[in-house]
């Protein structure tokens, strides 16, 4: 099945289109092209991690409950894998190819199943107990169950799937995908007390968002002062990769390939240039950052820290992306579409373009 992977801003467009509110014709026929292009299984519209702490950036809990809706209708909870373990085989097979080592590892799944998968932590909601005893009490008690479930879940959200098969799995299926669609749409504000006493806390994320984002704008600022031309500022973004985004992982990767213990001296500037640049996620992502800070004009803000933590794994491994302007703009000025085989598409109108 193909892959389509889409911005939030197109899947807020779909919600429009789903609640009947006044759209453009394009945005209606995208929506319900899409329903039935994934009914029929022909392509899959993957979440990232990106799009769960984008939304619950969404202030109102309604407005983001309406997005989830949708999201949980089209989507199905097929997320990407995580961009840093996809980055962590990347960085091996780079590295394997610049050294003339082997390295056989086979390559992670592009894509899995839930809010777990999206953030490294796979697993689903189970029901222990007697297999016997369970499945007397689903058949006894499942429509209720479901029911409750349903409630439970809010917003008018409901399980869908067909309404025959095995109790016991029935209602397994309908508190897996409750769960789901909770974690998606985020908490409630009556919920943020109690959950604030059990731990929660986004402080720490919103904290990495906002360093990563004053990381970038200072580069820019650096660059509005001292402009370089166009190697130059390749090299500054590529050690920059090398720096936050692989320099956690490097001595292991080194060991790996069985490089184990070569030094930074070792290993050479020129050498370490060239695995980043054959790190297909990074070498995106640099692409976008290349266009972005070409004349250190442009206003970092925390959208495009999303922008930056979904576009390379979404064009890497998607067979089509639905991004906004900017984002596009650079990933086909510099050819990632063509390096990649990717569509980059423009608006819903593209989506329904690429479906015929």
């Amino acid at each position: 099945m193909a892959r389509l992977y889409l911005d939030l801003f197109a899947w807020i467009q779909l919600t429009r289109a789903r609640l009947g509110r006044p759209v453009a014709e394009k945005h209606l026929r995208a929506y319900q092209a899409l329903g039935a292009a994934v009914a029929s299984e022909r392509i899959v519209v993957p979440l990232s991690s990106m799009h769960y702490m984008e939304l619950v950036n969404v202030t109102h809990p309604r407005q983001r409950a309406e997005v989830a809706l949708t999201m949980d209708e089209i989507s199905n909870y097929v997320t990407l894998t995580p961009r840093e373990e996809l980055i962590a085989y990347e960085l091996r097979r780079s590295m394997a190819r610049v050294f003339g080592r082997a390295y056989e590892t086979y390559p992670p799944p592009p894509l899995g199943h839930g809010v777990g998968h999206a953030f490294g932590h796979p697993g689903r909601l189970g029901i222990r107990g007697p297999d016997d005893q369970l499945q007397e009490w689903a058949a006894r008690t499942g429509a209720e169950t479901i029911r409750a479930t349903e409630q439970l879940a809010g917003y008018g959200w409901q399980y869908t799937a067909a309404p025959t098969g095995d109790p016991l799995e029935r209602v397994r299926g309908a508190l897996a995908r409750a769960t789901e669609f909770r974690m998606l749409r985020g908490l409630d504000d009556a919920d943020v007390p109690r959950a604030r006493e059990l731990g929660y806390d986004p402080a720490p994320a919103a904290a990495i968002l906002e360093n990563i984002r004053k990381r970038e704008e200072e580069l820019a600022r650096h660059l509005k002062t001292e402009p370089v031309n166009p190697e130059r500022l390749a090299e500054y973004i590529s050690a920059r990769a090398w720096v936050w985004d692989l320099g956690d992982d490097w001595n292991a990767a080194l060991a790996d390939v069985g490089l184990g213990g070569m030094t930074i001296e070792e290993v050479g500037r020129e050498r370490i240039h060239a695995v980043v640049a054959g790190v297909p996620i990074v070498e995106v992502e640099s692409a976008v950052r290349q266009g972005r800070f070409r004349n250190g004009e442009y206003p970092w803000k925390r959208n495009d820290i999303f922008d930056i933590g979904f576009i390379g794994h979404a064009v890497v491994y998607c067979d089509a992306v639905l991004s906004d302007k900017d984002v596009r703009r650079h990933v086909v000025d510099r050819g990632m579409d063509k390096r990649f085989g990717t569509t980059m598409l423009q608006g819903l109108d593209g989506v329904l373009e690429w479906l015929a």
